[in-house]
């Protein structure tokens, strides 16, 4: 197993030595039903915690894949209204013939078939958090609607005439650049400075290159595995993520589930699409941890615009190191 260059095994009381990446933890938040948000930004962390201390909404941006809704429920969960409901909205699954009933709810007699009153997404959440997932997915008049129910804490349900008082938090989400929905009049510039209380960014899992270790290894575990040795660890530093913490724990987990025993860096599976692709081809070991290490090294490269100093600050190295790995891999 030491020579394959990663060992999971479960339940063994075998060594496993950690990289230097797990030496420096991220915070980590937890949620009652055992998922965990790891992050090294202390900004973010002060941001969540200053967000759940207060009643103002909060709007949450990120890439598919970040965390977005799994934050929303930290801020719930570390709030004062832990124990009161946490509704979720998916705009992207409303149809939108019906988004405006499934949001309000509808009164008897509103429609055809309408036989009884009917409760909507936003007064579930009554007293609790009504989480608004891909927000600038909803219409220009559902935005309106949902404007009034931050302002006046007021909606109507289809074929009422009065209305009905809510005292919901608000949080809505996004995989989008806020200032670039409302260039593009995807988004209500009112609705934007109402939901604008607590603004949170969360990082694409690409840029944040040293959390890539502790969320493997958390997953790991989670799997009844000890974690991943480094020869892997640097397989999966040198992958771009375009599925970010999501497509990151769906390839541990898949490699798990493989393998009773010990796993080998060809277990694991990438690709964009969810897809299994073909790994490099069967070599030494030492061939496969200089070819992860040379794609390490040349995204970082890339990714500093050739900046040998940002380069090896990224990666904890000195400049003359960089250029030694370099030398090393065949990349000068």
């Amino acid at each position: 197993m030491r020579r394959s260059g990663i060992s999971l095994e479960p339940g063994s009381a075998g060594q496993f030595m950690p990289s230097r990446d797990s030496l420096t933890r991220p915070e980590c938040l937890s949620l009652r039903d055992g998922r965990m948000f790891l992050t090294r930004e202390e900004r973010l962390v002060s941001g969540i915690r200053e967000a759940a201390a207060s009643r103002l909404p909060v709007l949450i941006e990120g890439e598919t894949g970040t965390g977005k809704e799994l934050v929303a429920h930290l801020i719930h969960e570390l709030g004062p209204a832990a124990q009161r409901p946490f509704v979720v909205v998916d705009c992207a699954t409303l149809v939108e013939s019906l988004a405006e009933a499934e949001l309000f709810g509808t009164a008897r007699g509103a429609y055809t078939g309408a036989v009884l009153d009917r409760q909507g997404l936003i007064e579930a959440a009554d007293g609790g958090t009504l989480f608004i997932d891909e927000l600038p997915e909803l219409s220009a008049a559902l935005q309106a609607k949902l404007l009034r129910v931050l302002q006046e804490g007021t909606y109507r349900r289809v074929g009422e005439t009065h209305a009905r008082v809510i005292r919901a938090r608000v949080i809505a989400a996004t995989n989008r650049d806020a200032e670039k929905l409302l260039g593009a009049g995807l988004l209500r510039p009112d609705l934007f400075f109402r939901l604008n209380g607590h603004r949170l960014r969360l990082g694409a899992l690409r840029d944040r290159p040293d959390d890539i270790a502790e969320l493997a290894n958390h997953v790991a575990r989670a799997e009844g595995f000890l974690g991943i040795a480094d020869a892997a660890l640097v397989m999966l530093k040198s992958f771009s993520w375009p599925g970010n913490v999501r497509q990151l724990e769906m390839i541990v987990r898949l490699a798990a589930s493989r393998h009773r025993g010990a796993l080998c860096l060809s277990s694991f599976s990438f690709g964009s699409d969810g897809a299994r692709v073909a790994m490099p081809s069967p070599g030494t070991l030492r061939d496969r941890r200089l070819e992860a290490e040379r794609e390490t090294l040349k995204r970082t490269l890339d990714h500093h615009r050739g900046n040998v100093s940002a380069a090896a600050r990224s990666l904890a190295i000195s400049r003359q190191g960089f250029y030694k790995a370099m030398r090393r891999v065949g990349l000068t």
